[in-house]
């Protein structure tokens, strides 16, 4: 039942009041013990004890407040007050389906920052534990550039032989075709067997070539990172 919260009932307006003889004197009368305490006890019972409150706001935008918040009210979020009508606790209105997704959403941000948080904090120790200085970095990135030049050397060097391979088989085909004569399959395979492996060897080339540029970046950002760990720079 919707109430006003400023609105008081006194004992004296539910208890009933000493009977008058007419001309606004009270008659007194005696009473025993027993009675007293019944009447008392009756007063209480007619005495409303409010204790807490909840008020709402109703469509019409009008403040009402009650011991329930009606059904149709009881998503939009609500007040509770005590007896003397301080606010003790607010209810916030439910969330609707898309703040429910942004809620969501965020969250899940939240732990992926949380994750590449905990990601960088390891890659830091690593770092730390792997290198005394600058130069210990920059001493790996030279080691692993030169390592991945002699790879790349080597498969330099195999590729300028498969080429001659090639060029020398190719003249044997020439020779069967000058004379009018179709090659033997097995020349014609072993062609095509060399060019695809020189397509092979020219691409790890290419593959090498990009990882050195990739390790220069990394080290590069290692040796930044080193700096700002052990310069105190968060």
């Amino acid at each position: 039942m919707a109430y006003n919260p400023g609105m008081v009932t006194s004992m004296h307006e539910r208890c009933p009041s000493p009977v008058s003889d007419g001309g606004g004197a009270p008659v007194r009368r005696v009473m025993s013990t027993r009675l007293l305490w019944l009447l008392v006890l009756a007063c209480a019972l007619h005495t409303p004890a409010w204790g807490r409150i909840k008020c709402w706001t109703d469509a019409d935008g009008n403040r009402e407040c009650g011991d329930k918040v009606p059904p149709e009210y009881s998503q939009q979020g609500h007040e509770v007050r005590d007896e003397e009508g301080l606010v003790v606790e607010r209810v916030d209105k439910a969330a609707t389906a898309e703040e429910i997704d942004q809620l969501k959403q965020q969250q899940q941000q939240d732990e992926e920052a949380r994750r590449q948080a905990e990601i960088q904090k390891r890659m830091d120790e690593v770092l730390l534990r792997t290198f005394a200085d600058e130069s210990d970095i920059t001493r790996s990135q030279n080691d692993k550039v030169q390592t991945l030049d002699g790879q790349i050397t080597l498969t330099g060097e195999r590729i300028k032989k498969l080429e001659a391979q090639l060029q020398t088989v190719q003249e044997r085909i020439q020779f069967y075709q000058d004379k009018g004569d179709p090659p033997p399959e097995h020349l014609v395979q072993t062609v095509r067997s060399t060019q695809s492996q020189i397509t092979d060897n020219q691409q790890f080339i290419e593959t090498k070539r990009a990882e050195q540029q990739q390790i220069i970046a990394d080290h590069e950002a290692q040796l930044q990172r080193f700096r700002e760990l052990t310069s105190g720079t968060p």
